[in-house]
């Protein structure tokens, strides 16, 4: 059951098998020397410059938060008016009122709320309704 309409994201690298082979590897493939994506930046290596590679500010994929809630506003609203499933973890009526009122870049506000979203959506994918 889709409930909220796909948008336009694209995640780089996020192939099954890689995700996959990555979570096989030591810690010490990962994070080596204070650096992030350490295999990554090795297979890189001679391809690219060495000031873009060993770049320490690299900061995560934005995704578009703001504009989901806003595109499926009702749709988000609608999960938790009357049918909730989360009602023993949230209180459905202070979700809503939070959706209507974080239509702006509040980032704590944002991440509770897919939080409680995503708990909702799992319930009813697992605990059925």
């Amino acid at each position: 059951m889709q409930y909220l309409s796909s948008g336009l994201l694209r995640v780089p690298f996020l192939d099954h098998r890689l995700v996959e082979f990555i979570f096989s590897l030591p810690a010490n493939y990962k994070i080596s020397d204070g650096l992030t994506k350490w295999v990554l930046r090795q297979a890189m290596k001679g391809i690219l410059p060495d000031a873009v590679r060993n770049r320490r500010d690299k900061i995560g994929f934005g995704t578009p938060e703001v504009n989901w809630l806003k595109e499926n506003k009702k749709t988000i609203t609608d999960l938790f008016n009357n049918t909730s499933l989360s009602n023993d973890f949230v209180n459905p009526k202070s979700v809503i009122d939070m959706i209507e009122s974080t239509l702006s870049d509040d980032l704590p506000r944002i991440t509770n709320l897919w939080k409680w979203i995503n708990l909702e959506l799992w319930l009813r994918v697992f605990w059925g309704k």
